[in-house]
């Protein structure tokens, strides 16, 4: 199978998410193990494929600054040969072996919402990948699962353009290696994020 080009998913992209370590003192703690970032890639003009990160952290702290950090190392397209591609070629995971994005929450609003409950939350989302910062409108939904439990998903998929964060050359070259007559740059990235109460 061909390598595929990847978002980066991100993020956030979808959700809300971040540019900088995570807060110390933060009021919220991404649940990795019941999280996903997940992208597609459409090659050839026809054919779309469904990857994902395997390790994403972030927090929200008090005052609604929402962080997200992609190991872009995790990528995990379930090919092998293909997720090293991904981390050498286009990731360049050696140099640049994150990608964050972040965003502000209205806290007021999601601190307001009982058991069950579901807001709607729409903002500016910072993503930066490979030392670019691109702008991204995040259309999230954000339920409280439970006391101590949020859940932040993308109430529509963020695209993300190859172009906007220099990845087009990664992907010329992915294209060559496997042989095909296109890779889409515009990639659509989806997100469903479990924060815990600290």
């Amino acid at each position: 199978l061909p390598p595929t080009p990847v978002f980066a998913g991100f993020g956030l992209i979808a959700l809300l998410l971040l540019s900088s370590p995570v807060a110390v003192l933060a009021e919220w703690t991404l649940d990795n193990d019941a999280s996903s970032l997940a992208y597609i890639t459409t090659k050839a003009n026809a054919a779309a494929e469904v990857n994902h990160f395997e390790y994403l952290s972030g927090s929200i702290d008090d005052a609604g600054d929402a962080l997200l950090e992609i190991d872009l190392n995790s990528v995990n397209t379930l090919v092998e040969i293909r997720d090293d591609r991904m981390r050498d070629i286009l990731f360049e995971t050696g140099t640049y072996p994150t990608a964050t994005a972040s965003m502000k929450v209205d806290m007021s609003a999601v601190r307001s919402l009982g058991v069950g409950q579901t807001t709607a939350v729409t903002g500016e989302a910072i993503l930066n990948l490979r030392d670019t910062e691109v702008s991204l409108t995040a259309s999230l939904l954000v339920v409280r699962l439970a006391e101590n439990r949020l859940l932040v998903s993308t109430n529509k998929p963020l695209i993300v353009n190859a172009s906007q964060v220099g990845l087009l050359a990664g992907i010329e070259k992915l294209r060559e290696l496997a042989g095909l007559p296109s890779i889409s740059p515009a990639v659509p990235v989806t997100l469903s994020l479990v924060f815990e109460k600290t």
